[in-house]
């Protein structure tokens, strides 16, 4: 293939990489929203009298507090391995 094909390939590449970005943000914004109103749901909505009520809500926190922790865990491991194939992807280039 000749450069002026790579380059509109790549130009391809980057714009839907973008747009699958977006999207994600969009989403995760949205998901975000609705978690918020649930939570919020819930705080009005527990009786803070009954032991029963509040030992569901510290559960429920730190069950949220693990998937939140595992969640960024996982972010920067596939992170740390992106950063490790554009690595060698760029060793590759060179040659």
């Amino acid at each position: 293939m000749n450069q002026p094909d790579l380059d509109r390939i790549r130009g391809a590449a980057l714009d839907q990489v973008d747009r699958a970005r977006r999207g994600f943000y969009w989403f995760f914004a949205l998901t975000c929203g609705v978690e918020f109103v649930l939570l919020f749901t819930v705080y009005m909505l527990t009786d803070w009298g009954d032991p029963l009520h509040k030992l569901l809500i510290a559960v429920a926190g730190l069950i949220y507090l693990t998937l939140g922790a595992a969640l960024l865990a996982l972010g920067a491991y596939m992170n740390w391995g992106m950063q490790r194939l554009l690595i060698a992807a760029g060793k590759d280039e060179a040659n």
